[in-house]
């Protein structure tokens, strides 16, 4: 990877403007996520066809669960981009060998896309 690519990673990586962790599924609100001070980040929802309450409903089983997903986003927006700070020290400290990483790049350039996804308007 070429210097010019390796800083355009790191402006994005430095980006982000999401309201920080942690994300929490509210208890009473299955389908909300709130933030810090519990603000409302956002709420999973259904087309209101599907949305009647109860336990065994598939469509509020599937807005749970992605209201679960939200509330881990900026854990995992977190965690990809020290994985990634930590691919690069490793890259810079092996100079003038194979890259121990090259097999993965395809994987490491998608996840450079979505920390540049998650990060940037």
């Amino acid at each position: 990877m070429d210097d010019d690519t390796q800083a355009n990673i790191e402006d994005v990586r430095s980006e982000a403007q999401f309201t920080d962790g942690p994300w929490v599924v509210q208890s009473k609100k299955k389908n909300r996520v709130c933030g810090p001070g519990g603000v409302i980040i956002g709420e999973a929802w259904m087309p209101p066809a599907r949305a009647k309450r109860g336990a065994k409903n598939a469509a509020w089983k599937q807005a749970h669960a992605n209201a679960r997903l939200f509330a881990v986003a900026p854990e995992l927006y977190h965690a990809l981009e020290n994985l990634l700070s930590e691919i690069d020290v490793m890259r810079s400290l092996n100079t003038g060998r194979n890259d121990p990483f090259g097999g993965l790049e395809p994987e490491i350039i998608a996840a450079e896309a979505a920390l540049s996804k998650a990060g940037t308007e």
